[in-house]
């Protein structure tokens, strides 16, 4: 406050003054409060609601592109590059078509300058690949762009891949998550979440601040300094953290009860042997195992199209059968994290312990009514 007096020469403040007021003392204050308390991430389920939307919008595209709505198509794209590689939203807005690179082999890469530089003569651009699965989902967005159908917002040059500010980057991915998952995230929280799953992943301070975009790693550090240690991760891995005791609802659309299981038809009734391990009668499928592109059993926990069997005792023997799995991968990777199978695993589990907990809530709930 008593810089603007002096910038505004209200009463016997005035600009000479400046200089004594930036002598003051302050009260300290921690810039990165909220990504040691936590509170800018993103839940699992909620991550999970995330992925499984635009896996959802891709299968939508193959099917039949022309149902997917301009705007919807542009949010979405948005959503990837804020969510998968923690762009601001002033990055996002200068993307322009001619940054991005489609391949024949279905590869996509996108070219993104880093804005934030102390040096803007040294302003440099970094090349990110989109996840092939999500590749279509550009590949058609720039269509539409070159085609001239999609045309940007008023003000906004048609070079620009997404044609949007920067303040209607942030509003759009704001509007969407709060419609994936009742909470508005801003790009900022989108970002400190990619961040901290890459650290909690086990990358380097080096690679962490290379994907941040930053000159320093006094940024990265806050990171690694939330993250869990080793022993937390394998605990964490193995679905018994009491870290992740959370109250985060597993995506799901609802329970059934055995009687419900046996009516649905064969394909829409869970069954695999995944690690050699038989699982079966764990639930349904909204969309039936052969439409389902993900591996059964392991995916259906994190899928919002599943629907688990309302019996706990089910799901708890799922857990135990799986976790000895988890410890021979962590034992084979010697327990890196960035190993698919071992991270896939840690991701399930810890899906499946939710899945218990909840029905155990549900069960007290209605025993105490």
């Amino acid at each position: 406050m008593l810089h603007s007096l002096c910038r505004l020469n209200i009463g016997h403040w005035s600009s000479p003054a400046a200089s004594i007021v930036r002598g003051l003392k302050s009260p300290k204050v921690d810039k990165y409060r909220v990504v040691r308390a936590g509170d800018c991430f993103l839940p699992l389920d909620q991550q999970a609601m995330i992925v499984n939307y635009i896996d959802d919008m891709c299968a939508a595209l193959a099917a039949e592109p022309d149902a997917i709505e301009n705007a919807g198509l542009r949010d979405v794209c948005m959503l990837v590059m804020s969510y998968q590689y923690a762009f601001r939203p002033g990055q996002i807005a200068r993307i322009e078509l001619a940054d991005v690179r489609l391949f024949s082999t279905g590869a996509v890469h996108v070219a993104v300058s880093l804005i934030k530089q102390k040096d803007n003569i040294k302003r440099i651009r970094v090349t990110r690949r989109i996840k092939r699965e999500w590749g279509a989902l550009f590949n058609e967005l720039v269509r539409r762009r070159d085609s001239g159908v999609m045309p940007p917002e008023e003000g906004v040059p048609p070079r620009l891949l997404f044609g949007l500010k920067p303040q209607g980057v942030s509003r759009a991915i704001m509007e969407l998550t709060e419609d994936l998952t009742g909470e508005a995230w801003t790009p900022t929280a989108l970002r400190h979440t990619a961040a901290q799953r890459l650290a909690d992943g086990g990358i380097s301070h080096v690679g962490l601040t290379e994907f941040l975009g930053q000159t320093s790693d006094r940024i990265a550090n806050v990171y690694f300094d939330t993250s869990p240690a080793q022993a937390q991760r394998i605990n964490e891995a193995l679905a018994i953290s009491p870290i992740y005791s959370n109250l985060a609802k597993i995506a799901k659309t609802r329970t059934i009860d055995k009687a419900m299981l046996l009516g649905l038809p064969a394909d829409q009734q869970i069954g695999a042997v995944p690690h050699g391990i038989p699982i079966a009668g764990i639930g349904g499928c909204g969309l039936g195992q052969s439409l389902c592109f993900k591996n059964p059993v392991l995916s259906c926990y994190t899928c919002s199209k599943f629907m688990p069997v309302g019996e706990p005792d089910i799901h708890e023997d799922v857990l135990e059968s799986l976790r000895p799995v988890v410890t021979e991968f962590a034992a084979a990777s010697r327990y890196d994290q960035h190993s698919p199978a071992y991270a896939q695993l840690k991701t399930t589990l810890d899906a499946v312990r939710r899945v218990v907990e909840e029905l155990k809530a549900d069960r007290m709930a209605e025993d105490q009514t």
